[in-house]
């Protein structure tokens, strides 16, 4: 006995159900990465952390993506009672928003010099006696043009 058309009908609907849920999935994950990845030119940049096997994470990451360019900064924290976690937190959220502002990028080397000066201002001031701070980097690209 062979099939009939409605069987046939049945393993159509069946695999039009297969690849709905495949093509689905893919969706969902697309958006998922777009999450974690920025796109912005020639460049596409990523983002992640592992915290390993320590209690805290101490690092931070920020990316910004504007007209004008793309920032990524990391910072290492260093310190006990969350101070490490505290300072590299602060330190790439207070580099992004540098970054962000109007002229940010006008003079590079006057950028960075001025970022890591108010950096460090602020991680003093909020850490107070507590021992702790940050090893920071930061690069960005702007106009085909690497800086750091």
């Amino acid at each position: 006995m062979g099939a009939t058309l409605t069987d046939y009908k049945v393993y159509i609907i069946i695999a039009m159900a297969i690849i709905g849920i495949i093509v689905s999935v893919i969706i969902i994950i697309n958006k998922q990465k777009k999450k974690h990845f920025i796109h912005h030119g020639e460049i596409d940049v990523a983002k992640g952390l592992f915290i390993g096997d320590r209690e805290f994470q101490e690092d931070a990451i920020e990316i910004v993506d504007l007209d004008k360019g793309t920032m990524a900064a990391v910072a290492d924290g260093r310190g006990k009672n969350k101070a490490g976690s505290l300072s590299s937190t602060l330190a790439v959220q207070t580099l992004g928003d540098l970054f962000a502002e109007k002229d940010a990028t006008y003079n590079m080397n006057y950028f960075f010099k001025r970022s890591f000066f108010v950096i460090n201002r602020e991680i003093l001031k909020l850490l107070g006696d507590l021992d702790g701070g940050a090893s920071v980097t930061c690069c960005i690209v702007e106009g085909g043009w690497l800086h750091y």
